[in-house]
Parts: C-alpha cells; structure tokens; sequence
C-alpha cells in the first residue's frame, strides 16, 4: 500500500492561535513525495520486500527509510544465504582438485578469496571491526573508562602488528556498525547490503547495484550511523528477530566454529522464489 502524501494540507493554528508558514507543511509533502517514489522503485525491483511503515505525521530520513526496506528485503535474505554457502566451501574453494574442473578457474577462486574481493571476505573484514570495537568499547566500560588511553590504543597496535592509524579505522568503522546494529549484538550485519558483489547484479538485465533502490553505498552506511534511531523505529520487530536469530548461528560457525545447518539446506532452496515469507523460513536452524 502506497505510503499516505500530505497534500493539501492547510496551516495548523499553533497554541497561540497563530497560523504556522506554509513553508513546513511544503517541506513534509515534497519529503513524503519523495519516500513514496522511492517505496515505489524499491516495490518494482523487489516485490515482496517489507516496505517500511511510515506514520502520518512523520517523515524519516531517506537514508533511514531506504535502509530498513534494504534489511527487511528478499535480496538480504539471499545476500545471507550466500554468504554461508561461501563459508561452508571455503576450504573446498582454497585446495586444487585434480581431475576435476578448469584449473584456472580453479586457481582464479583461490585467487578471488586471497585478494579479499568476494562477499564473505567482505562480509567477514566488517564483522571483525565490528567484534573488535564492541569488545573493546565493553571492556573499558568495565573499567569505569570512557575511552582507551593513548598508551593502551598503542600497546594493542603493537600486540596486533598494526599501525595505530590503522587501527583508529578499523575501530572507527567497527563502531559505526555497532551503532547501527544496536547496541546488544551485531547480528543484523550478515544481512546490511554493502559486498562488492551479488545479489544485486542481474545478468539478464545487465543491471548493476548502483541502480538497485535497495543497494546502500558505503557513505549512506555512514550517513545511517547518525540515523539510527529513525532506522530501528522502522524495523518490523517479528521480521528482524527472524534474521538475529539466523545471524546468530553465521556468527557461531564463523567465531565458534560451530556445525549449523538452515532449513534450506536440508529442504533446497529455490534462488527465485518470490515469496519472502518461504526465505525467512528457510532462515531456520535445525
């Protein structure tokens, strides 16, 4: 259902009797104008994508609006399955098999994981940053420290065999998505749309993910960090306790090295359904 457009909508008397500028009520329905165009787009290119409620008399940021309707769609779902196909062949994909196989393609895999270009190598850099600034942020905060002392960001630097600049970054950036995460877990992350490659890349169209309503650029990520707030507010909660829990079990296998097996992989998957609700319940673990 289209989101409601304030049109029309005449100056409110404020609590002095006064009548307010036009000017706002302008600004809110070119906003909602613009939210609704979007939600437009974003219904074309993923039909059963869970478009965010927006209240009446409130407009979201864009960022926020276009973020949510980007974790709650069925490219996520699939960015997700994707990502754990990848980490159960992993090792598969860094050993030759002879006799089987193009062995350049062979080596153009192992060559593809060592560069770090595929998605869960990308996936995999974003939850280390991530684990590092929580645990980190955690511990002082068990000391009774706002933040970590110079001589303790270099002892840590040294200990890693990392540049303290270096460092600062992946800290920063490990931040910025606990922020946007929430601050209990970063199990949202498998499913925030930023890899280099994948789900939004159609062959058959030649459409690439710049042009995917639903794709969000790394400096929206950052712009979203400010946003978080409006984010979450427009998170469906049943929708995203679904992904935390099939977020949990990537974040076991991968921290842990725990045996988990989704519901699609002992089911099947079909990569082109259209229902959004059989992804989420493929996202099950048994």
């Amino acid at each position: 259902m289209p989101l409601p457009i304030l049109l029309g909508k005449r100056p409110r008397a404020d609590d002095q009797g006064t009548q307010t500028s036009g000017r706002g009520t302008r600004a809110c329905t070119a906003s909602r104008r613009k939210l609704n165009a979007l939600a437009e787009k974003i219904r074309k290119w993923d039909p059963n994508c869970r478009i965010p409620q927006v209240p009446r008399d409130s407009d979201p940021p864009e960022v926020a609006f276009k973020a949510a309707a980007s974790v709650q769609s069925s490219l996520a779902v699939k960015q997700f399955i994707s990502l754990v196909e990848e980490w159960k062949r992993r090792d598969k994909d860094m050993f030759l098999s002879s006799g089987t196989g193009d062995i350049v393609v062979q080596h153009g895999k192992r060559l593809v994981n060592l560069v770090g270009k595929s998605s869960l190598t990308d996936f995999l850099h974003r939850h280390a940053q991530a684990c590092v600034a929580r645990q980190l942020d955690l511990q002082m905060k068990s000391r009774g420290s706002i933040r970590r002392s110079k001589d303790d960001t270099e002892r840590l630097a040294r200990e890693l065999g990392m540049e303290i600049e270096d460092l600062k970054e992946h800290l920063e950036k490990g931040r910025m998505w606990n922020s946007i995460c929430g601050p209990e877990d970063d199990r949202l992350l498998p499913f925030f749309t930023v890899g280099p490659k994948g789900t939004f890349e159609e062959e058959d169209t030649l459409i690439v993910k710049e042009k995917c309503p639903l794709y969000i650029k790394k400096k929206e990520w950052r712009s979203l960090a400010r946003e978080t707030q409006a984010f979450h507010s427009l998170l469906d909660a049943d929708h995203v306790s679904t992904l935390r829990r099939a977020g949990e079990a990537l974040e076991k296998m991968v921290l842990m090295g725990s045996e988990q097996v989704f519901r699609w992989e002992k089911e099947g998957f079909d990569g082109g359904t259209n229902s959004l609700e059989s992804l989420l319940a493929a996202l099950g673990v048994d």
